[in-house]
């Protein structure tokens, strides 16, 4: 916990402090090939963004029309097209992106064994959960309380759009994760809060700026997924917290995304972290950085 916090405030400042804190999450890794699963939070100050709206809507009238943007749908002669430009607008939000690689030998970090019984028993949950869907509700939740944490600023109401995944599957299950959200996000958010909304984008039926909100959360996090499965390990820049990986070859995709999101930025600045298991058996949290070949000359058109 305390070193994902201290991670976490190399990006944090300045601290989002509008009246409103918008974040979008979605998740990779769940197929049986990769090795870990990721999480991709994105946190942004809409008050702070104004021009990111009218750039996605130039990125749409002349790529995308009314495809949604997705790391699994980049096949699409489209949608590879408009990757660059749909990055290029993301420069526009202001805020953070936390991506995370979870090992998947770690097969609990925020429950036990007992946790359902416990939770079902004392009639805080109306949905039918599984054990393992349930772990990950509360992995996501305790990331995202961590995230709000260090980047927000308090006494802001705060929107979470998740994807319609498992954790919320249905209605009930979309209830319990706004009341578990809420629960444990009052120990680990140390600013008083305003109102919370977790919603999907099935909730915000067509409204496509969520859907492309939520989609810069997608391709980060399929990106960081394919990029975590496929690196060598490189040196060691700093003994504890930080690494520094070569990459072998990758998708094009990729490449171009993990580029971009390896790239510093003064407006959506990133940041990735690795909770992996060390060759001694312990367990290690650590900062990614990379420059991948030809970074150095890489920039943004804008």
């Amino acid at each position: 916990m305390r070193n994902f916090r201290r991670i976490l405030k190399t990006v944090a400042e300045p601290r989002l402090c509008g009246c409103d804190l918008f974040i979008a999450s979605d998740f990779s890794g769940s197929h049986s090939e990769s090795a870990y699963n990721v999480y991709s939070f994105v946190a942004i100050d809409p008050q702070r963004s104004p021009e990111w709206p009218g750039r996605m809507q130039q990125v749409r009238r002349r790529f995308l029309g009314e495809r949604r943007m997705s790391f699994k749908a980049l096949n699409d002669a489209r949608r590879q097209q408009a990757l660059g430009p749909f990055l290029e607008a993301a420069e526009f939000l202001n805020g953070v992106c936390c991506s995370v690689a979870v090992t998947k030998n770690f097969q609990r970090m925020a429950s036990t064994s007992s946790t359902l019984d416990l939770l079902s028993s004392g009639s805080i949950l109306s949905g039918k959960w599984k054990d393992k869907i349930l772990e990950n509700a509360l992995r996501v939740i305790l990331m995202w309380s961590l995230v709000v944490s260090e980047v927000g600023d308090g006494q802001q109401h705060v929107t979470w759009l998740v994807d319609e995944d498992e954790i919320a599957a249905n209605d009930l299950r979309h209830t319990d994760l706004l009341q578990l959200t809420g629960r444990i996000g009052q120990y680990f958010i140390k600013r008083p809060m305003g109102q919370l909304c977790v919603c999907t984008t099935a909730t915000e039926g067509q409204n496509i700026l969520f859907e492309d909100f939520a989609a810069v959360a997608d391709l980060a996090a399929g990106a960081y997924c394919e990029v975590a499965n496929r690196w060598v390990r490189g040196e060691e820049t700093n003994g504890t917290d930080d690494g520094r990986f070569e990459l072998e070859t990758q998708t094009r995709k990729c490449d171009l995304i993990s580029d971009w999101f390896f790239f510093p930025s003064t407006g959506l600045r990133r940041v990735a972290i690795l909770i992996d298991r060390e060759p001694t058996g312990g367990r290690s949290i650590k900062r990614i950085t990379h420059r991948p070949p030809g970074a150095a000359e890489y920039q943004l058109p804008i």
